[in-house]
């Protein structure tokens, strides 16, 4: 597995936000209603478990993407996921005793179902706007005395 570089994480968050904004609101405008229904399989998950917190978390930002409609913005960010997936399970980790990342990471996915279930774009873009800060805050935080992940 090739290592990432602290600037390379910087350059993946930068892209998924612009990314995910943009899947946020062809979602929010275009997609069924049974298809924002059948993102509440989302709502829960082990947040206990590191890794299959981030297999969920991988899918939960691919199918936003797949339900977009937009099949080369699915398939960007699948690549991308790719190497944030990388990123994730070096900020998922507790930095406090007690304190449970996977867990507030869920709270923020299930802000953004209920927006898009609702059609409201601009409140599931702020959402994850929020999400992915948190996550880069985490992440640099982490990175910040490695400057390479494996």
């Amino acid at each position: 597995m090739a290592p990432i570089a602290v600037g390379d994480a910087e350059d993946i968050l930068d892209l998924r936000a612009v990314l995910e904004s943009a899947a946020l609101r062809k979602v929010a405008a275009e997609a069924s209603d049974a298809d924002l229904a059948g993102l509440d399989r989302f709502r829960e998950t082990d947040t206990d478990d590191v890794a299959a917190f981030s297999v969920y978390n991988r899918e939960f930002h691919s199918t936003i993407a797949r339900m977009s409609g937009n099949r080369r913005l699915a398939e960007t960010t699948e690549n991308l996921m790719d190497n944030y997936d990388r990123l994730c399970l070096v900020s998922l980790g507790p930095e406090r005793e007690g304190e449970n990342r996977p867990a507030v990471a869920l709270a923020d996915h299930v802000e953004i179902i209920a927006a898009l279930q609702q059609r409201n774009a601009a409140a599931a873009v702020r959402g994850s706007v929020r999400h992915i800060r948190r996550s880069r805050s985490q992440i640099m935080r982490r990175l910040e005395s490695r400057p390479i992940v494996g």
